[in-house]
């Protein structure tokens, strides 16, 4: 997840997770804040996979309905 950025705390800048600070406003990044920022984007991912996984279903009933008319 070398990529991943999260939002500054205190600057609202961009913030790489392997960081130890931010590059905008210097604010120090803890291990605490990372694992926060990770656990964020896993959760993001998840939610738009299962997002992803309900249009489909969805669209395949209404083509499924669309059929019987």
């Amino acid at each position: 997840m070398s990529n991943d950025l999260f939002e500054c705390p205190a600057c609202k800048g961009k913030v790489s997770v392997e960081a130890g600070a931010c590059p905008k406003c210097g604010q120090p990044i803890t291990g605490k804040m990372k694992d926060a920022a990770v656990k964020k984007q896993l959760q993001d991912k998840k939610n738009t996979k299962i997002g992803c996984l309900a249009i489909i279903i969805l669209s395949v009933a209404l083509v499924y309905m669309d059929k019987d008319k």
